[in-house]
């Protein structure tokens, strides 16, 4: 019995920075992947993402690896 070669392959795309400013850029004005849900003391509500915030703040990413939020990660988390 012969063992096949392994063979590589290599994909290009040659837009592909550009392509994924865009498509980040534009997720992240939508509330679609919103994952946290920041409350002001005047009540109002914003939708945000978590990474967003953990990569931007050293306290709210800390706040997010330690807590628990529950089984569903996908539902909102209020901070």
């Amino acid at each position: 019995m012969a063992i096949a070669a392994s063979e590589n392959y290599q994909l290009k795309w040659h837009s592909y920075g550009a392509h994924l400013h865009t498509s980040v850029a534009t997720l992240l004005h939508s509330e679609s992947f919103a994952d946290v849900l920041l409350a002001t003391s005047c009540g109002r509500h914003v939708a945000a993402h978590r990474f967003v915030l953990a990569a931007c703040s050293s306290y709210l990413s800390h706040i997010f690896q330690t807590c628990h939020f529950g089984a569903n990660t996908n539902a909102p988390v209020i901070v």
